[in-house]
């Protein structure tokens, strides 16, 4: 498992993966479905922080695709990668600077120093 790639998977992403589908499925739905099928399948090991427990908590609820969100939560609860890393000052200036969004930060702090780290976001 240690060459596997991990993910950092934004609350967003799995709230919105369980909405509603209707009889069209966009591609942004069949793009979420597809980031929480690789870690239910064991090809990304998601990466998690209490922070983003907390949001997946807080955030979730039963929808119509409840069992792929399920799966998910068991996979990160099972082999999920635990980290959280601090931002220097300059990180966090260049955060701003790029005008990524700040209430996002805890993304980034998850993932650092993470190796073969993608975040993803809505």
């Amino acid at each position: 498992m240690a060459d596997l790639p991990r993910g950092v998977i934004d609350t967003e992403v799995v709230v919105l993966a369980g909405a509603r589908i209707t009889r069209h499925v966009s591609a942004a739905q069949r793009h979420r479905h597809r980031v929480l099928r690789l870690v239910v399948e064991g090809r990304v090991i998601p990466v998690r922080s209490p922070q983003l427990d907390q949001e997946y908590v807080t955030a979730l609820r039963p929808r119509q695709n409840g069992d792929l969100v399920i799966a998910f939560l068991d996979r990160l609860d099972k082999y999920g990668q635990r980290n959280y890393a601090g931002l220097l000052h300059h990180e966090r200036a260049a955060l701003r600077d790029c005008g990524y969004p700040l209430h996002d930060e805890h993304l980034i702090r998850t993932a650092k120093g993470v190796e073969d780290v993608t975040i993803v976001v809505e």
